[in-house]
């Protein structure tokens, strides 16, 4: 679970947050993994996507909910080492 770009809550600002438009590999999903626009790796516009909401307890964090969008990524960690998050 990664703060989105697009997140301007004060929790999200208090933390580095994703950007999936600076990375290659982003592509926007819905739940069962499909892309949210076909013609679009980044979705476009205001339509209606997939969303969850996640129920937490940290020690640090406290207790609350969060509501997230679905983005699927490769992670490298060296030239040859990635894995696709999806």
């Amino acid at each position: 679970l990664l703060p989105h770009r697009g997140c301007k809550s004060a929790a999200c600002a208090e933390h580095q947050r994703f950007s999936p438009w600076e990375s290659s590999t982003a592509m926007d999903i819905n739940l069962n993994g499909s892309a949210v626009q076909a013609e679009h790796r980044i979705a476009e516009g205001k339509g209606v996507r997939d969303a969850v909401m996640l129920g937490y307890a940290q020690s640090d964090l406290g207790t609350g909910n969060v509501t997230a969008v679905l983005v699927r990524d490769s992670v490298c960690i060296a030239a040859g080492a990635c894995v696709d998050m999806g």
